[in-house]
């Protein structure tokens, strides 16, 4: 079980670290939306394909338990979430009026004719915080559920070698 947790920590730290990046780069510069949008997507990817590589590399040192690959997978997922959260909050609350851009805006933002600072303050900014906040919670369960998976593919290959 120990085993599990530091892999879920460990790759979760990683995932958590990309999401920081992401959130700087998404708030403080002048990326376009285009761009912004496929880092996301590649995130996103990335971000399950570790939580399944968690679970795989957690199979066989954790005795061979299904259940402890996915809460590898899950716990790196959560990891990840709550490192995602505290930035995301950290960077639009304390930097507010340093935002570059906030993409993580509804469409109706470019309506408004707010500027970044402004809108972040408002009702609508602060419910589309509270919406990435809580799809940003979708990776703890979909984290276990490729963790799973990846120890499905360590139960068949058997061929993965233990991290510690």
């Amino acid at each position: 079980m120990q085993t599990a947790f530091q892999l879920g920590l460990r790759y979760g730290l990683i995932i958590g670290i990309m999401t920081m990046l992401d959130i700087y780069a998404g708030t403080m510069t002048t990326i376009s939306r285009t761009t912004w949008m496929f880092a996301q997507t590649v995130l996103g990817l990335l971000t399950m394909y570790l939580c399944g590589w968690t679970g795989l590399k957690a199979f066989k040192p954790s005795g061979e338990r299904l259940w402890l690959s996915g809460l590898a997978g899950g716990l790196a997922g959560l990891t990840g979430t709550m490192l995602f959260t505290f930035t995301l909050f950290t960077v639009v609350y304390g930097l507010t009026d340093r935002l570059q851009q906030f993409p993580f805006a509804s469409v109706d933002f470019a309506k408004k004719g707010l500027s970044v600072a402004e809108y972040v303050r408002s009702a609508d900014g602060a419910r589309d915080l509270w919406n990435m906040t809580v799809a940003g919670l979708l990776r703890a369960p979909l984290g276990a559920g490729f963790g799973a998976i990846g120890g499905l593919i360590s139960r068949s290959v058997g061929m993965i070698k233990d991290e510690n």
